[in-house]
C-alpha cells in the first residue's frame, strides 16, 4: 500500500481513514461490501452510516478481498482491482471528497443551502472477455425513516421539480424520474445521493434494521474486449433540509460536471 502525495485519506494497510475536513471516515478494502463508515459530519457524530457498498462478488467472487491496492493521493482514495485468470476484470473505484466548486466546504462550515461535505463514487471496468456481463451493485445504508426521489428534471420532463415520497420495498426506474434521492438521517443532517443520469437505470428502497437502503444497478450493458466504462455516485450531507430548488441544483451541477480524466 503507498501515500502519493499530501492526502486527507490515511492509509494504513488495507485500512483508509478519511480525517481532513468536514467528513470523517473509514474503509476496509478486506471487504468493500461494507462500504465507507461514516463516522462524523462537521462535528455531528453518526452512526449506522455505511455509504457505497460496492458488491464485487459477481466479478472476483470471495477473492475480492485480497485482489486490491489502496492508493491516497490528494482527495481521493483509489482501489485497483486486478484482473486474474479466473476472474477476467479489472476494476477500479476512486473516492474523491469534493472541495468548494461543487458546494461542499473542506475546512468546515457551508454557505446557504450548500452541503457540509460532499463525496462522490467513481467506477470503472474492463475486460479482456470478448463479451461478458459486469454488472455492480452498489448500496448506501442509513439510519433514515423514508426516502424521497426528485422528480421533473431531465430532458423528457416538462413537470417542475419536486419531490415524491418512496415506499419501502419499492423499485424505482429512469422512466419514472432521476436517480436523486433525499432522506433525513439524524436530528440536524440530512443527505442527498445522486446517480449521474447517464448511469441510473433502476434503485431499489428498502428497509434493513430501522435504517434504510438504497442499492443501484449499474453496468447493466454488456461490456466488449477494450472498453472502459464508468459509472458515478455523489453523496452530499446538509445542516437543515435541502429544499426542491437546492437539491436540483446541486444535480444539475452532477449532470454538468466534467467526466473525470482518471479511474
Amino acid at each position: 500500500m503507498t501515500v502519493m502525495q499530501e492526502s486527507l485519506w490515511q492509509v494504513d494497510g488495507p485500512v483508509a481513514r478519511l480525517e481532513g475536513g468536514a467528513l470523517r471516515a473509514e474503509i476496509d478494502l478486506r471487504h468493500p461490501e461494507v462500504g465507507l463508515r461514516v463516522q462524523q459530519v462537521a462535528t455531528l457524530p453518526i452512526k449506522d452510516t455505511a455509504l457505497f457498498r460496492i458488491d464485487f462478488s459477481r466479478l472476483f467472487g470471495a477473492a475480492a478481498h485480497s485482489n486490491g491496492e489502496l492508493v491516497a493521493r490528494g482527495n481521493d482514495l483509489i482501489a485497483t482491482f486486478s484482473e486474474t485468470p479466473g476472474h477476467p476484470f479489472r476494476v477500479q473505484a476512486y473516492w474523491r471528497l469534493l472541495d468548494h466548486a461543487t458546494g461542499a466546504e473542506p475546512n468546515g462550515g457551508s454557505p446557504p443551502n450548500r452541503p457540509l461535505a460532499a463525496i462522490e463514487l467513481i467506477l470503472s471496468v474492463q475486460t479482456s472477455l470478448l463479451d461478458s456481463d459486469p454488472t455492480l451493485f452498489v448500496e448506501s445504508i442509513l439510519p433514515a425513516a423514508h426516502v424521497e426521489r426528485l422528480v421533473g428534471r431531465g430532458k423528457t420532463s416538462t413537470s417542475p421539480a419536486q419531490f415524491e415520497q418512496l415506499t419501502l420495498q419499492s423499485r424505482v426506474r429512469a422512466a419514472t424520474g432521476t436517480g436523486c434521492f433525499r432522506l433525513a438521517i439524524v436530528e440536524g443532517l440530512h443527505y442527498v445521493e445522486i446517480v449521474h443520469p447517464a448511469d441510473f437505470e433502476v434503485a431499489e428502497i428498502e428497509q434493513i434494521g430501522t435504517g434504510v437502503g438504497i442499492t443501484h444497478r449499474l453496468f447493466a450493458h454488456f461490456l466488449e474486449k477494450g472498453v472502459i466504462l464508468r459509472s458515478r455516485i455523489r453523496g452530499l450531507f446538509y445542516s437543515a433540509t435541502p429544499d426542491v430548488e437546492s437539491v436540483a441544483q446541486a444535480y444539475d451541477e452532477f449532470v454538468h460536471s466534467e467526466p473525470p480524466l482518471t479511474a
